[in-house]
């Protein structure tokens, strides 16, 4: 199977249409666009590490950490092939006040009401 043939089927995959159905709609031009477009969105997901790659990195940590003396040396990180996607971590707060308020927002929103009951 050619390179423009497996475009052919993937681009029909990714539609949800069959093949000859796209040859008929799609222009040489929108053809090409669409090949750029697929390729850059694979290299993207091949890139991106997912919540599947998290869970079972820590599937991996756990099985080591019952098998090595010292289970608190290894880390996550290290069974995650590139880098964990970057968290904000909130801000402490001040004040009891401000910590009260918090975590009213926090409990609203758990209940689907994140403006409180007013």
């Amino acid at each position: 199977m050619s390179d423009e043939e497996k475009g052919w089927y993937h681009l029909a995959s990714h539609l949800g249409m069959a093949v000859q159905e796209v040859q008929l709609k799609t222009t040489a031009t929108e053809y090409s666009k669409w090949m750029v477009f697929l390729a850059e969105e694979r290299k993207w997901k091949e890139e991106r590490i997912d919540k599947q790659d998290i869970y079972l990195a820590q599937i991996a940590l756990e099985a080591c950490r019952s098998r090595i003396k010292k289970p608190g040396d290894v880390k996550l990180e290290d069974f995650i092939l590139g880098d964990l996607p970057k968290t904000k971590k909130a801000s402490k707060p001040k004040t009891k006040k401000e910590a009260a308020e918090r975590m009213k927002k926090q409990m609203f929103s758990a209940l689907g009401n994140p403006k409180g009951f007013e």
